[in-house]
């Protein structure tokens, strides 16, 4: 475990939203909750990124109850998972249009940091998902190959099929 003992020293006119001048703390590294950079003599504490920040394109969707793999009606072009917390789902990719977006939360990772529970949660959007269902597991079987099950993005917003049922996961293949 590595551990950090500081006092923050502001210049006049920086900024910081996490810490004061005169804060003291020790940073323990064993937690992963904070990531450490040091620049032209400033700290800056920020989240590491997860195992599976970057973009990503869905490849099958999981059928619920027999975990089968099934070629999506319409797949999702790009799911990308920014370092601090934001995730945006797009269908159909168009210049700046995105169906939704929405914060992550790894609310558990094991050991390896290759699998764990995700929680998600949209806040805002293009599209209306209805069957959206953001808590479940994720699993990283490769380096460029992300599993979600026991949760559901939602079907296409395209896609008017009312029998069309929800699945319970995705397979996405890093951009």
């Amino acid at each position: 475990m590595l551990r950090l003992a500081f006092v923050v020293l502001l210049c006049a006119g920086c900024r910081s939203e996490l810490l004061d001048p005169g804060d003291a703390g020790v940073l323990d590294f064993a937690q992963r909750d904070l990531a450490i950079g040091i620049d032209r003599g400033g700290i800056d504490l920020a989240r590491p990124p997860t195992p599976f920040s970057g973009t990503w394109h869905e490849t099958m969707e999981v059928e619920c109850g027999l975990s089968t793999e099934l070629v999506p009606y319409q797949a999702i072009k790009e799911m990308i998972f920014d370092v601090d917390g934001n995730f945006k789902v797009t269908w159909q990719p168009f210049e700046t249009f995105v169906d939704y977006w929405g914060t992550y939360e790894v609310m558990e990772q094991g050991t390896n940091g290759a699998d764990g529970l995700l929680s998600m949660k949209i806040t805002g959007g293009n599209s209306d998902v209805p069957d959206f269902d953001g808590f479940g597991r994720y699993t990283l079987p490769g380096a460029s190959t992300l599993l979600l099950t026991e949760m559901w993005l939602g079907k296409p917003p395209q896609l008017k099929d009312p029998g069309y049922l929800p699945r319970c996961g995705h397979r996405f293949v890093r951009n």
